[in-house]
């Protein structure tokens, strides 16, 4: 998938914000939204509920601020382990 340079690097940063307070969530992989285009959709894999819903919460603060700021549209996608199928 071609990601544009802004939001591959608005992607990294949301990453790496999520992992230095969740070490035990892990990327797994990065799309377009089917519906738009300039919606980057982030899938990660998160160990349990409590860390599902945690790490929806402090996404959307990070998420809602690169809307503000930069106009660009990034989604984290969290997905629990034991529902992945490899």
């Amino acid at each position: 998938m071609n990601v544009p340079k802004k939001h591959r690097e608005l992607a990294d940063d949301l990453l790496d914000s999520i992992k230095a307070q969740f070490p035990s969530v892990h990327f797994l992989s990065m799309n377009t939204s089917p519906e738009s285009e300039n919606d980057i959709w982030i899938h990660v894999s998160v160990p349990d509920e409590e860390t599902f819903m945690t790490v929806c919460d402090v996404a959307s603060v990070i998420e809602a601020d690169a809307l503000i700021s930069t106009g660009y549209k990034l989604t984290l996608m969290p997905h629990l382990e034991e529902t992945i199928i490899a």
